[in-house]
């Protein structure tokens, strides 16, 4: 669902928002995959996403967002 959505609003820097704010509540919520693998390959799949899409957006915006991705 978050991909159809982001495809549609076609801007890199609010694909960077959503994607980092899903990894960010799950790490908030402290939510154990417990051995789950299609859990945890979804949270890798988001991460590998974050990191294309901040190989596209312009350098200052990678530097705001560098902050927000190091406790993912």
């Amino acid at each position: 669902m978050m991909d159809k959505s982001l495809r549609f609003s076609g801007d890199k820097e609010t694909e960077l928002c959503v994607r980092i704010h899903f990894c960010r509540r799950i790490k908030e919520k402290r939510i154990s995959f417990g051995g789950c693998r299609v859990s945890e390959n979804m949270y890798a799949t988001q991460l590998n996403k974050i990191d294309k899409a901040m190989d596209k957006v312009h350098p200052d915006l990678q530097f705001d967002f560098n902050p927000q991705l190091s406790g993912l």
